[in-house]
């Protein structure tokens, strides 16, 4: 028994201390901030909207309006399955809007068919936005001037849009913890930070060289592929924490599922991708060991689970004069500091009555999340739509 509480205990103890050492980095690094360049990039703002008819005429009202000089910027809706109604409308705007038409959608198809039908002339960056993504006053201005500076590749900072039940405010915590510990931490250690699916801008030349892979273009988790091609390149991802993007959070229980069921798929299909052979040199570099190490942490959500269970269960064993090793007192402090790293990656606006109130529906979210991973499957690529705009009760 000792054996089997030691390999567990390790295994969490590592995790767990990577958390806390990149929640304090990420909170008391200095973010950066390029300085106001002279030159303006050309951008292309690709919207993929797979079944987004609620939410997309309205996203792209929005982003017309952008405080970027107007000439210098141009929008593409890549129209996946959307209706007639919808199509009729968006023709009426000053964008491009293109039909795409896939045997099984994904949205990297979506974006390489961008490229298909677009010069490598006409733009120099493009900022990949989901359908229901609203940039706030300056993101453009900020992505520039990253770019200007030499950049390749830059996250900006997505934030909650929605806070209108418990759901979408624990959605919206959760983030903030992702973004403080795998953007902010990371690059506080001058490492590359994370790719999270939108509101992500890259070289133009570069974005389409990436998703001519064809795994990047198949996988329902392209962030995670794009962020091995982009290892496999050296390229590093910066993060701009004041270039704001505004991002639906769920609000629904059911389509929380879903969402974390594909999640949960996508990190499983992302070990295996690993030992593909075009990464075969990588694995005497050290970033490919610590990005694999990364993807095989528990996610945060499963800490909560089985911290307070291994922790109850050694405060048992002793009752019953059971010696364990390690003891509870060590469960105890390991489950303390996970839920302290926690503590200080949400941001201060968040410390409220109504986060109160959305912590007492946190159980029901993790059974979801137990739920989400007995159904995942590991060779399931299928696209799963995020419903946008629409709050079930």
């Amino acid at each position: 028994m000792d054996m089997f509480f030691t390999l567990i205990f390790v295994y969490l103890f590592v995790g767990v201390v990577y958390l806390f050492v990149f929640a304090v980095a990420g909170k008391i690094a200095s973010p950066t901030i390029y300085p106001v360049s002279k030159g303006v990039k050309k951008i292309a703002l690709v919207i993929p909207a797979y079944k987004e008819d609620q939410i997309i005429v309205d996203t792209v009202k929005q982003a017309l309006v952008h405080d970027y000089p107007i000439e210098a910027y141009s929008i593409f809706v890549m129209a996946d399955q959307l209706s007639s109604e919808t199509l009729s409308v968006l023709h009426q705007l000053p964008i491009t809007v293109h039909q795409v038409i896939h045997e099984q959608s994904t949205k990297a198809k979506s974006l390489y068919a961008f490229f298909e039908m677009t010069s490598s002339n006409l733009f120099d960056v493009v900022m990949v936005l989901d359908a229901d993504n609203v940039m706030q006053s300056g993101c453009l201005t900020k992505v520039n001037n990253a770019f200007c500076a030499g950049r390749k590749v830059v996250q900006c900072h997505r934030t909650a849009k929605n806070k209108n039940n418990a759901l979408a405010i624990l959605d919206a915590i959760s983030e903030e913890i992702r973004i403080n510990i795998f953007f902010a931490g990371q690059r506080a250690f001058g490492l590359s930070a994370e790719l999270i699916g939108s509101a992500m801008a890259f070289d133009f030349v570069l974005l389409k060289e990436i998703l001519q892979n064809n795994f990047v273009q198949e996988s329902a988790g392209e962030d995670k592929e794009m962020t091995l091609q982009l290892m496999k390149k050296g390229i590093e991802v910066d993060y701009l924490a004041d270039a704001l993007v505004l991002d639906e959070k769920v609000s629904d229980i059911q389509v929380f599922k879903r969402q974390r069921k594909r999640w949960i798929e996508s990190q499983l299909q992302i070990i295996r991708s690993f030992f593909r052979t075009e990464f075969k040199e990588l694995r005497s570099k050290g970033m490919f060991w610590y990005r694999l190490f990364q993807n095989l942490l528990l996610p945060r959500s499963f800490y909560m689970l089985v911290l307070p269970f291994f922790t109850f269960l050694s405060f048992l064993l002793e009752i019953f004069q059971l010696k364990i090793f390690p003891e509870s007192m060590w469960w105890l402090s390991l489950t303390f500091v996970f839920f302290l790293s926690l503590f200080l990656s949400i941001p201060i606006s968040y410390l409220n009555f109504n986060t109160l109130v959305a912590i007492g529906k946190l159980p029901k979210v993790l059974i979801s999340m137990v739920w989400a991973a007995s159904r995942a499957k590991m060779d399931n690529k299928e696209f799963v739509a995020t419903t946008k705009g629409v709050n079930i009760k």
